[in-house]
């Protein structure tokens, strides 16, 4: 009995001994494949790595152009320009001259305060940087207006109230302050498909270390945080457009595009962009399947914060601009603009977050976006709307393509009409009073 009993011990014993032996194999299997799996990763990573910073790829401006502002999130200088020079592999290689201009009111575009005043429609037009940038001076909504003065006869003016990198919740909070203040006829929201989930944003001008820094910031206190804070792009006030001609020509490098070069690489370092391959501190597999499981990096290269559809809708401001829109006295035109690939694919392209906040929109401003495909008849894209393979904005013709086609969608909207017919019979009653008077 007893003999039987200590073999039965000792057989447990090396039952237990092999199963603990059995997980202390799996678990160093275990380490080995994610320790390989990590050396993978790094050597993967840094490859990239050393071709990104050394051969970047950003936008060098003349100027940090948009200004601090707590309500909007951004305003610019009055009389103020942005010129741009595009480095890919650290050398210049494209001039877009002036993309953006501020006029004495600090407002995109030709008309101000002053014009609209004096017309006899008055238009509001918000959106990102397809409405505010400029080609040759021009911008969406001066042909907008353009474009509505000849179809009417009715001398019209169109504030530009949009900024680039706008998404759908500014431009909301922008229309909604404005027409209460200025009381406009129309009021105009284009937005493209990549709008819809963009959230709040605030800009700042700052000088670091004896550069000055173009900053974006997902809190308006945040400036100093590398986890909320970007640059928008690389600034030198010596990088003009006559600048960019030049070193283009003889191309492409130049003392300001190095010196842009070591900024941009230490502006990685900043956001611990790059990763180290040596560091024993860091799990970077580890982040990155956190990232891809839960959609969020603190230390992104995206420019701007996104938004979801339930935040979308949570959002206290949008719900107060949507309502202050909708008791609005003028007529509220929300209307998309195509980007070339869904013009080819002949719908817009949306994901299911972007979608889902598209409808929130239209609920909350209860009328329905205006696309290309619901126009009775829509002007015939040119051949080539924008500046790839630069730039993804609108190029001169892409700039009046879209021009006529907001114009085309307003004239049709009912309220539009409406508003059109009061100003034609108060611009026939004034004429009628002063050709009294001059026959007197």
């Amino acid at each position: 009995m007893r003999r039987r009993e200590t073999a039965r011990t000792a057989t447990g014993r090396l039952l237990r001994g092999g199963l603990t032996l059995r997980i202390l194999a799996a678990a160093v299997g275990t380490l080995m494949a994610v320790a390989a799996a990590e050396v993978a990763h790094r050597i993967f990573f840094a490859v990239r790595d050393i071709r990104w910073v050394s051969h970047p790829e950003y936008r060098l401006m003349s100027a940090a152009y948009g200004q601090f502002d707590a309500q909007f999130g951004q305003r610019f200088i009055p009389g103020s320009h942005l010129e741009m020079t595009l480095v890919r592999d650290g050398r210049a290689v494209w001039c877009a001259g002036t993309i953006a201009s501020a006029n004495e009111d600090g407002l995109g575009g030709r008309d101000t305060l002053a014009s609209f005043q004096r017309a006899e429609l008055c238009l509001l037009t918000t959106g990102d940087s397809f409405t505010h940038r400029q080609q040759k001076g021009l911008t969406i909504p001066d042909v907008i207006a353009d474009e509505v003065t000849d179809r009417t006869g009715l001398k019209t003016a169109n504030l530009n109230f949009g900024r680039g990198g706008y998404g759908v919740l500014h431009m909301l909070s922008i229309a909604a302050a404005k027409a209460a203040a200025l009381s406009p006829d129309v009021v105009i929201i284009e937005f493209i498909s990549n709008d819809l989930a963009r959230g709040r944003w605030w800009t700042r001008e700052a000088v670091i270390d004896g550069r000055t820094r173009a900053q974006v910031s997902s809190a308006p206190d945040g400036f100093d945080d590398p986890k909320l804070t970007n640059d928008e792009y690389a600034v030198d006030p010596r990088a003009t457009a006559e600048f960019c001609a030049r070193v283009v020509a003889a191309g492409g490098d130049d003392p300001v595009i190095r010196e842009a070069n070591a900024f941009f690489r230490n502006y990685r370092k900043w956001k611990q962009l790059d990763r180290d391959p040596l560091s024993l501190r860091d799990l970077y597999l580890v982040g990155f399947v956190r990232r891809r499981l839960t959609g969020v990096n603190p230390n992104a290269e995206a420019l701007l914060p996104l938004v979801d559809a339930r935040r979308f809708a949570a959002d206290i401001g949008f719900r107060e601009s949507a309502r202050a829109l909708r008791d609005s006295s003028a007529a509220v035109v929300l209307v998309h603009l195509p980007v070339p690939e869904e013009l080819a694919a002949g719908r817009p392209l949306l994901d299911r977050e972007s979608s889902a906040i598209w409808t929130e929109v239209e609920r909350g401003l209860g009328t329905r976006a205006r696309t290309f495909w619901t126009v009775t008849n829509p002007p015939e894209p040119p051949a080539k709307i924008d500046q790839a393979p630069f730039d993804a904005h609108p190029n001169f013709d892409g700039l009046r393509f879209y021009g006529d086609y907001v114009a085309r969608v307003i004239l049709e909207d009912p309220r539009v009409r409406n508003a059109v017919t009061r100003a034609q019979r108060r611009q026939a009653s004034a004429q009628s009073v002063n050709t009294t008077a001059t026959v007197r």
